[in-house]
């Protein structure tokens, strides 16, 4: 799609619509874009598919239209670009789209087959990533409020054995000395009674 809309004998509805949606969002393109565009301009010429008027109507029509070139460093290249390059069997050039849709999060826009069947699957990876962290996030609000409770019974528990020993220790002598002085009081009480009874007779 990168330059049927150049091309006179090409009326793409596809590519079309995407101009059209250029008037309404702005598209993102690796840097190696200005240079492909250029290249199928030139093979066009050289086929007499266009002649120099297209080429000036090219400049002006892909000029006007709001496409940023994003940067994809060495390392992304050789890294991500590459494998998905391998792993698909696409050209370097045309995993750079790919790549390059992933990174930024947006559709493809495309009409060569492989690169749609890709993008396809770039839109269900990312609606099930979204998926998945959605889930995440209620697993990780029920984790923390898991935790929490944990921590709470286990403080509760800790309270209820580990008590002080030593207000423990001092309850128990002072119920020991309780019940010995009722003991001692109660022996009083029997012997004044029986003090009394003897005093009577």
């Amino acid at each position: 799609m990168r330059g049927a809309s150049c091309f006179p004998d090409e009326d793409d509805v596809y590519a079309n619509r995407v101009l059209d949606l250029l008037k309404e969002v702005d598209a993102v393109v690796p840097a190696v874009w200005a240079v492909e565009i250029a290249n199928a301009m030139v093979n066009g010429h050289r086929r007499a598919r266009i002649d120099d008027a297209d080429l000036v109507r090219a400049v002006e029509v892909l000029g006007d239209l709001p496409i940023a070139e994003a940067p994809i460093s060495v390392a992304e290249a050789i890294g991500a670009v590459a494998r998905i390059a391998i792993g698909s069997g696409l050209s370097s050039y045309d995993a750079s789209y790919v790549y390059l849709a992933m990174r930024e999060g947006v559709p493809l826009a495309t009409l060569d087959a492989k690169l749609e069947t890709l993008s396809d699957a770039l839109g269900k990876l990312r609606s099930q990533s979204s998926a998945f962290g959605s889930n995440l996030s209620i697993v990780q609000n029920r984790t923390d409020f898991t935790k929490n409770m944990i921590n709470t019974l286990e403080t509760g528990a800790s309270n209820l054995t580990l008590a002080d020993t030593n207000e423990e220790a001092a309850n128990s002598q002072a119920l020991s000395t309780r019940q010995s002085i009722a003991v001692s009081a109660l022996a009083l009480a029997n012997t004044s009674q029986q003090s009394v009874l003897q005093l009577l007779r």
